[in-house]
């Protein structure tokens, strides 16, 4: 008798451990697929903040003062975990060269309607929407460079087309596959991470409708190819492995540029002259 009600406790503790890592991982899947907004950022004094109706909503947008006269316009999209103020130090530094700089939110991040990241897909269809506007306020056809980081470089790429409403496209530390990214995500939060959480990563994928699997920008920047790109790759990326940089470049045909000692997503403050001087000889070769 006193052996069968060990088992059993240890039945009732296995169960409510198991449902104890279900709930975590539940519970992380949301965290990835709606991260916590970072609110009260003030806009800079050489933006103003407008609304561009895009497929997930209003999206409030920020968009320089020299918007209807610079020659170049920059359409920017941060990564997981930023906000448009993410890019304020580089957006002041392409206003002093003359260029115009637009800069939506993200779904599912900063003052976005949308609840929830896409993994790239819906960043690509604000991207898209963004770019209809610019060209539509924009009728004397200025250039236009789509610039973005991590996950919103991953979504540049996946506008590329045979038709594409810009003359450029440069992006730093984005993905060429979305899966190895995610097995890194988690490993570099633990050893065997990605193992351990494997079931965030299927909560999520049930929850958003979509498949890590699939989502593969290098497939769709190869549209892209013989066109003006620049991709730019931190050496000490931790999060994206520098060869999906090298896989980005080599599809593309783009220059390659790789950022010594510079970690994730941090290449223009590892070196903030030399990053605005590519971009300014990127636009001026266009």
């Amino acid at each position: 008798m006193q052996r069968k009600r060990r088992f059993k406790r240890l039945g009732y503790f296995l169960g409510g451990l198991a449902l104890a890592y279900l709930a975590l991982c539940w519970y992380l899947a949301g965290q990835y697929l709606s991260p916590p907004r970072i609110g009260g950022v003030l806009a800079p004094p050489f933006v103003n903040e407008v609304t561009i109706n895009t497929t997930g909503g209003a999206n409030p947008t920020w968009v320089t003062k020299n918007f209807d006269t610079a020659p170049v316009v920059f359409v920017l999209a941060f990564g997981n975990g930023g906000i448009r103020g993410s890019f304020t130090d580089l957006t002041h530094d392409l206003i002093a060269k003359g260029y115009a700089v637009v800069i939506p939110c993200m779904p599912g991040q900063d003052a976005s309607p949308e609840k929830r990241i896409g993994f790239g897909r819906a960043e690509a269809r604000t991207l898209e929407d963004t770019l209809a506007w610019v060209r539509a306020k924009r009728q004397d056809h200025p250039k236009v460079v789509l610039y973005g980081v991590s996950m919103g470089g991953a979504a540049c790429w996946l506008t590329a087309s045979d038709n594409p409403p810009v003359e450029g496209i440069i992006t730093e530390s984005a993905y060429a596959e979305l899966a190895p990214t995610v097995a890194q995500f988690f490993n570099r939060a633990m050893p065997g991470g990605n193992f351990f959480f494997r079931p965030v990563v299927w909560i999520a994928q049930w929850r958003s409708g979509l498949r890590v699997s699939d989502i593969n920008p290098v497939q769709n920047a190869r549209a892209w190819r013989g066109r003006p790109a620049l991709v730019i790759q931190a050496a000490d990326d931790d999060l994206v492995n520098p060869k999906q940089g090298e896989r980005l470049a080599a599809a593309t045909a783009a220059d390659y540029w790789l950022v010594a000692g510079a970690k994730h997503a941090e290449c223009y403050e590892h070196h903030p002259k030399e990053y605005v001087a590519r971009l300014v000889n990127f636009v001026r070769r266009l």
